[in-house]
């Protein structure tokens, strides 16, 4: 069988896919996509040799540990001068985080040639290719979102009642959101749909079917802490996607965005029946748009990325015949280059920054912090460290805030008109605690 690819006055391309293997496995970990395995491949084979490779030895290790930390913004706490931002917007550095959810997952796992627990002696190039293997379809179809199609070996009944439980429970072409805050009175005229879905919205069926999921791919320990903490993780396909406020809302506005979808299609005479599958084709559609149009040309040069689409990628169909060639016709799934997945897109790492203008609480001009640290980020999402901790990382940040209180009076001035007391310790909580996920 051929696929004839063919854009808008560009030349057919025909792939052979008659040895294309597809396969994909129950969900792994706490995550409830599936297991859509495929290979990865070398764009540039170096020589098949381990001895031709950077040397196994501690000195090795210590300079890679000595580049990393190169990457990290250093933490400043006093405020920082607006003028020494960057241009680029810093939503551009967790969009990536979640386009690379979205191509790649689990390859910092355990296995014959890999480790995250110790450095890991190089191998050949010829068994990368043979055994390294990738959980994701290396598409961007939302397989995050939507979690991915439910077909495959391993793919039980209960892999498809959690991922039927994304979806919302009465009106059924939509999908299901959360509330960030409290019911009452929001600011803005913003409605209170402003977090994940969690574990506790759900049916107790849905509850116990992930249970079962994650007890044949975790240990006692693990199962156990999981198990403890379901009610606040996020009900998601890539569980990464609940690491940090940031990337949930990026999430977030994906589900947001298909609901609106639905809306549409019933209030407009588009051509498109308002259901599940019209929906979820838009907002792939709008989403690949995006990626090309937004991320992109947000920060790559636009002219470069003009001129990869006019050559219709000819590279990367360069590296899969090759890559073909090698395995003989063999390939599974869609394989996706290691200098890109493993070492180039790791780019995104040095775009982090110690602290955030977050929102109108978290940031200039400073209603309750003056900023959202990296790491308060990461603490108040279900995934990132909120889970289970909800008490004890809101005393934290109101610690914070009795200590700016004190340096405050200490000066003898109001920073910005502003003193944090008591009550802005509870806003605070409220503000970021809800269910463990901030609002935007």
């Amino acid at each position: 069988m051929s696929i004839v690819l063919q854009s808008h006055g560009g030349k057919e391309k025909v792939e052979d896919t008659s040895e294309l293997i597809f396969e994909a496995g129950p969900p792994a970990g706490t995550d409830i996509a599936v297991d859509e395995q495929a290979d990865f491949g070398y764009l540039v084979p170096p020589l098949d040799a381990p001895e031709n490779y950077l040397p196994a030895s501690g000195e090795t290790i210590g300079e890679l540990d000595e580049l990393g930390n190169l990457m990290i913004d250093a933490v400043n706490t006093e405020p920082e001068d607006p003028t020494g931002d960057s241009t680029m917007p810093p939503v551009l550095t967790y969009w990536g985080q979640f386009l690379d959810h979205e191509l790649t997952a689990r390859t910092d796992r355990e296995s014959a040639i890999t480790s995250v627990k110790n450095p890991h002696p190089p191998v050949a190039s010829s068994t990368v290719e043979s055994q390294l293997r990738n959980a994701r379809s290396p598409r961007f179809d939302l397989d995050s979102v939507y979690g991915g199609s439910p077909f495959g070996p391993g793919v039980t009944s209960d892999v498809v009642a959690v991922i039927s439980g994304m979806r919302h429970p009465t009106l059924v072409n939509k999908m299901r959101v959360g509330t960030a805050v409290e019911r009452g009175p929001l600011p803005d005229g913003l409605d209170e749909h402003r977090d994940l879905p969690r574990y506790v919205q759900v049916q107790r069926p849905v509850r116990e079917a992930a249970l079962r999921i994650a007890q044949t791919s975790m240990s006692q320990e693990e199962f156990n802490k999981f198990s403890e903490t379901l009610p606040q993780r996020a009900l998601i396909g890539d569980s990464r996607n609940d690491e940090n406020l940031v990337v949930a809302q990026f999430h977030l506005s994906f589900l947001r965005f298909h609901n609106k979808v639905i809306d549409y299609l019933a209030s407009h005479s588009t051509g498109w029946i308002p259901d599940f599958t019209s929906a979820q084709t838009l907002t792939r559609l709008h989403y690949q748009w995006l990626v090309v149009e937004g991320y992109l040309k947000g920060v790559c040069d636009p002219s470069v990325v003009d001129r990869i689409i006019a050559d219709r990628a000819s590279h990367f169909f360069k590296f899969r015949a090759e890559f073909d060639a090698r395995r003989q016709g063999t390939r599974l799934g869609n394989a996706l280059p290691l200098e890109f997945s493993a070492a180039a897109y790791r780019f995104g790492h040095s775009m982090v920054r110690a602290i955030y203008d977050y929102n109108k609480n978290f940031g200039r001009p400073g209603g309750i912090l003056p900023n959202a640290s990296l790491d308060l980020l990461f603490r108040f999402t279900g995934g990132g460290g909120g889970a289970g901790r909800r008490k004890e990382v809101a005393e934290e940040l109101g610690d914070r805030l009795d200590a700016l209180r004190r340096r405050v009076a200490a000066t003898g001035r109001r920073r910005r008109a502003f003193t944090p007391g008591s009550q802005d310790r509870h806003r605070a909580c409220a503000s970021l605690a809800h269910h463990g996920q901030g609002r935007q």
